[in-house]
C-alpha cells in the first residue's frame, strides 16, 4: 500500500510510474501495457474504477494456495479519510486471512504532513471493532510487515510518535556536485519563490512555468 498526498494528478502519476519498477510477465517483454507486468496496480481515489471489493477479490485469489495466475496487488491511495478508511479495511481484512503468510508493506509519502492526522483516525469494521492504522500496526497479531515514511524535509516524525522509535532513518545520497547547491525548504539559507496555480492548472504546466 502506498499512500501519496491528496492530489489527484500525483497519485496517477505515481501509479503509473510503479509499473516502470516492476518486470513484465513472461512472454510479454516487448509489450509495455499494465497487464502485462508481473503485478496487479490499483488506485483508490474519488474518481478511479477500482472498487474495494474489487481489491480484496484480488487479494484473496492472490493469498490462495492455489494461485498459479494472479500477481502482488499494489495498491496507491489518496490522503483523505475516504481512501484511508478503504485501506485500513483492507489491512484489517489481510489481518483476518487465514492464510498466515499473507503480508503488507505500507508506505506513506510526503509522510510530514499526512501521516500525524491519519494515523489514528478510526474506523468500523464489518464486526463492529473500531480500528484505526496505529491499532493494526500495533496489534499482536499485526500482519504489517513494514510501514515506510517518505519525507523531503527534515521534520521529527522520527522523534514525535513512539512507533517510529525503532525506524531506519535512511537518507538520500546527494551526488557530490549537487551538494553545493542543496538547501532544505527549512535551511536558514533557503529562497523560496511561490508560484500561485492559476485556476485549476494542471501540474505538468505549472512545473513548465517554474522551470
Amino acid at each position: 500500500f502506498i499512500f501519496v498526498a491528496n492530489d489527484q494528478a500525483l497519485a496517477s502519476q505515481t501509479t503509473g510510474g510503479l509499473y516502470d519498477c516492476f518486470p513484465l510477465r513472461p512472454g510479454h517483454e516487448a509489450m509495455h501495457l499494465p497487464e502485462k507486468h508481473q503485478v496487479r496496480i490499483f488506485q483508490l481515489s474519488s474518481n478511479a474504477k477500482t472498487s474495494f471489493s474489487e481489491i480484496r477479490t484480488n487479494i484473496n485469489a492472490y493469498a490462495s494456495p492455489y494461485n498459479t495466475t494472479e500477481y502482488m496487488p499494489v495498491i496507491t491511495a489518496l490522503a483523505n479519510t475516504k481512501q484511508v478508511e478503504k485501506v485500513v479495511k483492507l489491512l484489517y481484512h489481510i489481518q483476518l486471512h487465514g492464510n498466515k503468510q499473507l503480508r503488507a508493506i505500507v508506505l506513506w509519502d510526503e509522510a510530514d504532513s499526512i501521516y500525524p492526522t491519519l494515523r489514528t483516525q478510526k474506523f468500523r469494521m464489518h464486526d463492529g471493532c473500531e480500528v484505526s492504522f496505529l491499532d493494526l500496526m500495533q496489534s499482536e497479531d499485526s500482519r504489517i510487515h513494514k510501514t515506510g515514511f517518505i519525507t523531503a524535509t527534515e521534520g521529527e516524525l522520527l522523534d514525535e510518535f513512539d512507533e517510529c522509535a525503532n525506524a531506519i532513518h535512511v537518507r538520500t545520497e546527494l551526488a557530490a556536485e549537487d551538494a553545493p547547491y542543496y538547501r532544505a525548504i527549512n535551511h536558514p539559507e533557503c529562497v523560496l519563490h511561490p508560484i500561485i496555480p492559476v485556476g485549476r492548472e494542471d501540474n505538468n504546466i505549472l512545473c513548465k512555468r517554474v522551470i
